[in-house]
């Protein structure tokens, strides 16, 4: 059989599958297997929640409720974020009757709808069958939290995601997703450089990007005038050091021994920063030098990945899907650990690309295995990077965020910064993994040029 892209179906990994699979719902059909662990996995969130332990994650809907009720006009609500994710926000108030609880669960409901139907796409995409990559995003979202919900990340990462698995198959498609996820939330922008070096597919995907991303940026300015169209690029550039952020770490280590010196408060941007201690100036200006160098790694993969596939122009198509999630990864992460600011639903960013590299692992072939082997490897390291980052915001943030002055256990406070450490590390040395498949792909993807194979996993 041709192959097709990303309709093959590689083995879905037999970890993943006991983990979302209980045998009691063998018996049932492929399709009702998965809605069923679907609302399962969904129903555990729901009540992780309400637990208290999540109270710190619930401010989010409230918040934008709150901005939007404010009135005035468009040009003055929420200006860190560009006007299309203000329409968006929206929605959920349409129904709310003004009421702030009613509007977070609209809110809820509109992320769950999202989360569902990047699970049918990546089903559809399967060829109607379970895969990794459904068992990835189904364990994933559910160890991340209950953030994947109550964050607007969703609805960016899900554009992403959708953008990549389609690039194979529609690439007009692919192009208006990356440009609307752009238009909320501009870090989608930097996937196009994935997306653009895939000859077949290049300028019917670029024209879509284009053309979506100015008639939106085209109605953005007349709506809000020129301040409000780049409110959100200054908001990024004058925040100050995230205590999450990779640069940040050396000082969220310094201060455990004394919290005073580099005291951490609720910034003007809704962010909880390090306001001030020896040493924050200098990682701020080593900061902006990082993002510089990284924009250039994230420059070099792009145009290697495009020589890449101009040389290696007969390889199949499932191997090209493959090599273009490697690079959206690296590009992604890049992004995230030279970036003085980092949020905890930035993880979401991960797992499109990880779920498209799975898609994209199937066949009977050597070098095949390799790729699903490497992309096992990889979902994995993001699961655990995910739980890392669900112990560390909400459950560890009092201890590391309390008020300067504010008695803290030093115990408790050393735990809270060894978690932000060690994740820090991993997404680091994840980095730097990722990056390598991206440059020197070779031995993930072998020299085999056959067709994959099509054969569905068991349903």
């Amino acid at each position: 059989m041709q192959d097709s892209g990303l309709v093959s179906v590689p083995p879905s990994d037999p970890i993943l599958g006991r983990l979302v699979r209980p045998s009691w719902i063998a018996g049932l059909g492929p399709s009702t297997r998965l809605v069923l662990i679907w609302l399962l996995t969904r129903a555990l969130m729901l009540v992780a929640i309400i637990t208290p332990a999540e109270n710190w994650a619930h401010n989010d809907p409230f918040y934008y409720q709150e901005k939007l009720r404010a009135g005035g006009h468009i040009g003055e609500v929420m200006l860190e974020y560009p006007n299309p994710a203000v329409w968006v926000l929206q929605l959920p108030d349409l129904l709310s009757f003004a009421h702030p609880l009613l509007y977070a669960i609209g809110f809820v409901v509109l992320m769950a709808a999202l989360d569902a139907g990047f699970t049918w796409l990546l089903w559809r995409s399967a060829g109607r069958r379970r895969s990794a990559a459904i068992d990835f995003w189904l364990i994933f979202t559910l160890v991340l939290g209950p953030l994947c919900w109550l964050r607007f990340d969703m609805l960016p990462a899900v554009l992403v995601g959708a953008a990549l698995v389609l690039a194979a198959t529609r690439p007009v498609v692919a192009g208006v997703l990356a440009a609307i996820g752009a238009a909320t939330k501009l870090w989608p922008a930097v996937t196009w450089l994935a997306l653009f070096p895939r000859r077949d597919r290049r300028w019917p995907m670029t024209a879509a990007f284009v053309g979506t991303g100015a008639g939106l940026a085209l109605i953005s300015l007349v709506q809000g005038g020129w301040d409000r169209l780049v409110s959100p690029l200054t908001w990024q550039s004058d925040r100050g050091l995230q205590i999450e952020s990779i640069v940040a770490t050396p000082l969220m280590v310094a201060r455990v021994s004394d919290p005073d010196r580099w005291p951490i408060e609720l910034s003007s941007y809704n962010a909880f920063e390090i306001m001030t201690g020896p040493g924050r100036e200098s990682l701020i200006q080593a900061a902006s030098v990082a993002t510089l160098v990284g924009a250039l790694v994230i420059l070099a993969l792009a145009v290697l990945l495009t020589v890449q596939l101009r040389v290696a122009a007969n390889r199949s198509a499932s191997e090209v899907s493959w090599r273009i999630a490697m690079v959206a990864l690296a590009i992604l992460l890049v992004l995230i650990i030279t970036n003085k600011t980092f949020s905890t639903q930035y993880m979401l960013w991960l797992a499109g690309p990880i779920a498209v590299g799975l898609l994209s692992s199937g066949g009977d072939s050597e070098a095949a295995r390799r790729r699903a082997r490497i992309s096992s490897a990889l979902a994995w390291s993001v699961i655990a990077l995910g739980a890392a980052t669900h112990l560390l915001y909400p459950i560890c943030y009092p201890p590391l965020t309390a008020a300067p002055g504010t008695p803290v256990d030093p115990g408790l406070l050393a735990a809270a910064t060894a978690v932000l450490t060690v994740r820090n590390l991993g997404l680091v040395a994840l980095t730097v993994v990722t990056v390598v498949l991206a440059v020197r792909p070779g031995r993930a993807s072998g020299s085999s040029t056959g067709p994959v194979d099509p054969t569905p996993t068991e349903g």
